[in-house]
């Protein structure tokens, strides 16, 4: 659930880890699984891109460190 993913992320900057909460916004589980699920209405070229953005600019930010 997105409450216990915060309660991870906060542990971990408690130790002194760097870490981000971001929710891709009126999408389900599964948005990154390649191709297209019907059932769930989500489609990998369309629903990736933005949280695929958000991971490299983390790790860029991460390994820049």
């Amino acid at each position: 659930t997105p409450a216990s993913v915060q309660d991870f992320v906060a542990k971990l900057r408690e130790k002194g880890h760097t870490a981000e909460y971001w929710e891709h916004q009126g999408r389900p589980h599964a948005y990154l699984d390649g191709g297209r699920n019907e059932f769930l209405g989500t489609e990998f070229e369309k629903d990736a891109p933005p949280a695929l953005d958000k991971m490299i600019e983390f790790m860029d930010q991460v390994f820049a460190e």
